[in-house]
């Protein structure tokens, strides 16, 4: 963060970081804004970029995290783009985005924790379209300091479609599955 300013108590709002890169002619800037309290926090943060002497992209991400006691909290983020491309080439889409959406819950009970994701999201870059949603579960116990097992579960399921100038073709769908176990010893 270059510049941040408390505005009101817990409340802090800045820049968080300035491009500017002469070989592409192009210049952004990102701000924020953020609070911390006792059991939520929140952060908002806004982008905006330009190439040359026209608009290029824009940006906006926030997270809200809720402490719900007992070593449980609540985390819910999100984010949103939109691009133009001035340099596009003829018959390409100039047209970017991207949204995702997504909630964890996480727990901390005696020497155990467990983690749950959950996110979903739709973007698209040029002439791909894709969507999709992931789903983590992590779960680590530790019955003393020297040892501890750990089980990662990951889910993705996705559709990509190829945009074409006759129209769409037809969507290819792709799934996931990974498993890891770690285990620690002295």
């Amino acid at each position: 963060k270059l510049v941040r300013f408390k505005v009101m108590g817990n409340v802090e709002i800045g820049l968080e970081k300035v491009e500017f890169k002469p070989s592409e002619r192009s210049v952004g800037a990102t701000t924020f804004a953020s609070g911390k309290w006792k059991s939520v926090s929140t952060k908002v943060s806004f982008h905006v970029g330009f190439k040359d002497d026209k608009f290029a992209s824009t940006n906006a991400a926030g997270e809200v995290v809720v402490k719900a006691g007992s070593g449980v909290s609540l985390k819910g983020k999100g984010k949103v783009g939109y691009g133009i491309s001035p340099d596009a080439a003829p018959g390409s889409q100039p047209l970017t985005y991207n949204l995702s959406l997504g909630i964890s819950y996480a727990a901390n009970i005696g020497g155990s924790s467990l983690n749950v994701r959950l996110m979903g999201y739709a973007a698209q870059e040029s002439l791909v379209r894709k969507q999709g949603g992931k789903l983590g579960v992590s779960y680590k116990m530790a019955p003393s300091k020297s040892t501890s097992v750990g089980v990662d579960l990951n889910a993705q399921l996705s559709r990509t479609q190829q945009l074409g100038s006759t129209g769409p073709a037809a969507p290819q769908v792709a799934g996931s599955v990974n498993l890891g176990l770690t285990i620690k010893f002295p």
